[in-house]
């Protein structure tokens, strides 16, 4: 049949090959032998490391179960990656302490974990010094005022430039500002100052992003510093609330001007 086809084709009577190879004939002529096949179709190319359909997956992290505050103490070391272990839980802060002037009870901010003016085991005090506050029995006093630090937050105390500026700075930033991370709460009080006497003065409350917050009242201006967690002057549910008795002057006068903590149970 082939050397039929090519006689006719040499004869210039033949078929077109082009056809019948269009329509699946399969004609070989001389030097076509080594012509190679059609290489089959790949697809696209695979992509550095692309093996086959095999993907990879990334691992996935656990979310922490114990460590941070609000979380459990993990076990053994009861140890808290932030913070200090707190009636089995992490904790960031743990309250306040301060002793008071001229007041029948010395301990004028007692702090709720231990009853009085000494911080819960594994939390640094950290003083700020003194600020205006009231005796259980509203009688002005001066409170030597600190706060029970778990390695996380602190606060720092500023007045006015003529009188001092910022007079305690935060022990982490050495000014009146709070570190990366952290949401400072200033809230109003009063500070005895060389320049001017008794001065208007600003707490900053460095707070703990997961932490329960704080708030301050007034009682003339109402709710003057809203805790950040709740957008009011109120703790968040099952929180320990500790209240400090701070106040301000207001000309010849002292104002109250309360300072609620808002702490894990």
């Amino acid at each position: 049949m082939r050397a039929a086809l090519l006689a006719l084709v040499l004869l210039g009577c033949g078929p077109d090959l082009d056809a019948l190879r269009g329509q699946g004939v399969h004609v070989d002529l001389p030097g076509d032998a080594g012509a190679p096949a059609p290489a089959p179709d790949a697809g696209p190319p695979s992509a550095p490391g692309d093996a086959g359909f095999a993907q990879v997956v990334e691992p996935i992290t656990p979310e922490p179960d114990c460590g941070l505050p609000g979380l459990e103490c993990c076990p053994g070391s009861l140890a808290c990656e932030v913070g200090a272990c707190l009636r089995g839980r992490c904790s960031a802060a743990s309250g306040a302490v301060g002793e008071a002037v001229g007041c029948n009870d010395p301990c004028g901010v007692r702090n709720p974990f231990t009853a009085g003016c000494s911080c819960a085991m594994g939390f640094a005090r950290s003083d700020v010094g003194a600020v205006l506050g009231a005796c259980a029995d509203g009688s002005p006093t001066t409170l030597s005022l600190g706060f029970c630090d778990g390695g996380y937050g602190s606060a720092f105390v500023s007045v006015a430039a003529a009188c001092g500026g910022c007079v305690t700075p935060h022990p982490r930033t050495g000014t009146c500002g709070c570190p990366a991370g952290q949401l400072a709460l200033r809230v109003q009080t009063g500070r005895p100052t060389a320049a001017c006497g008794d001065a208007p003065a600003e707490l900053g409350l460095c707070l703990d992003p997961g932490g329960r917050g704080a708030y301050q009242r007034d009682p003339f201006a109402g709710c003057v510093a809203p805790n950040p967690r709740t957008g009011g002057c109120a703790c968040p549910a099952g929180s320990v609330e500790q209240r400090l008795p701070l106040t301000r002057p207001e000309g010849a006068v002292r104002v109250d001007a309360p300072v609620t903590l808002c702490l894990d149970p």
